[in-house]
């Protein structure tokens, strides 16, 4: 796909280039090197970054299903660290601070979340 998406830029930056020719126009040097950052280099970087952004969020969603279509009695749960927090008080009673991680890559989970945000894999309550 990103071979397409070279190919594609390089046409724009093709039909361009023979549209300002036969305007009688003729670039020099550095509005050449503009004119390919503009139409070559720019949108292939940026569009290749999308392209692998999207192939990566495909990823999480099919490994998502995937798990939540295997899941069986005996899988572990998420890792759950609670202590104390250190001298807070809420009504006369203190406050329990809990931290989860991700039982598969051990990033920190935000409180309330039903996926990892480092590898999408489903959080277990």
């Amino acid at each position: 796909m990103k071979l397409l998406i070279m190919g594609l830029c390089l046409l724009v930056l093709t039909i361009v280039t023979v549209a300002i020719r036969a305007a009688g126009v003729v670039l020099g040097g550095l509005p050449t090197v503009i004119l390919y950052a503009v139409f070559f280099f720019l949108p292939v970087s940026i569009l290749g970054k999308k392209w692998d952004e999207k192939k990566e969020t495909k990823r999480a969603i099919r490994e998502i299903q995937e798990h939540s279509t295997s899941k069986t009695e005996g899988e572990s749960r998420d890792i759950k660290i609670t202590g104390e927090a250190s001298g807070s008080k809420e009504n006369g009673k203190e406050s329990s601070m809990e931290v989860r991680f991700c039982r598969k890559c051990g990033e920190k989970l935000i409180p309330g979340s039903s996926f990892c945000r480092q590898c999408g894999t489903r959080v277990i309550k």
